[in-house]
């Protein structure tokens, strides 16, 4: 009788909290190869001819669970109400520019969809979500077209960012006209 008791009680808990399901996404080995790029400590090398800017990996993030079992309330708190977990991964860096260094990260995600997007922040520009499919092999983000400058903020005037699959962050064009290209070992 007592055990009746503490299954009716376990059941309506359940019932009144939600179902502890979780509907998730997973980045593919392929997808995350947009972000398996630099290493520790990397330091790269970017010009336009005249000035250099020095480009710093800070940190790799990455959020993608296969498996989410019902007490990880951090990745999918099913009891208030949360229902989804969406993969990212996102890569955190830093460019000195002149005397000043601009923070920058790039982030991809899989949504519930299963859209494969990716996005960037850096020197004050701010990307919309961006869809990618398998067979892309770098992305541009442009002011103006997918991307657009903060308010209220230091700016650094970026104009474009072209983001490359297997090399990371391969150029970026401010505003004045000047093209900064990474430099090769």
């Amino acid at each position: 009788m007592k055990i009746n008791r503490y299954i009716s009680l376990m059941a309506l808990c359940l019932v009144s909290c939600g179902l502890p399901y979780c509907k998730k996404t997973h980045l593919s080995e392929e997808e995350m190869e947009w972000i398996n790029i630099y290493g520790k400590k990397e330091n790269i090398l970017f010009s336009d001819g005249l000035s250099i800017d020095t480009f710093a990996f800070i940190k790799k993030n990455i959020f993608n669970k296969v498996h989410i079992p019902i007490t990880d309330l951090k990745s999918c708190n099913w009891i208030e109400g949360q229902h989804e977990y969406i993969a990212n991964a996102s890569i955190d860096f830093k460019i000195k520019h002149n005397t000043q260094w601009w923070q920058g990260v790039f982030i991809i995600s899989k949504n519930m969809d299963s859209t494969f997007v990716s996005e960037i922040s850096f020197g004050g520009l701010y990307s919309d979500e961006v869809a990618l499919d398998k067979t892309d092999t770098s992305i541009s983000f442009k002011n103006g077209v997918n991307s657009e400058e903060g308010s209220n903020q230091p700016l650094l005037g970026i104009e474009e960012i072209i983001w490359d699959k297997e090399k990371g962050i391969i150029c970026y064009k401010l505003k004045d006209g000047r093209v900064f290209h990474k430099l090769e070992d």
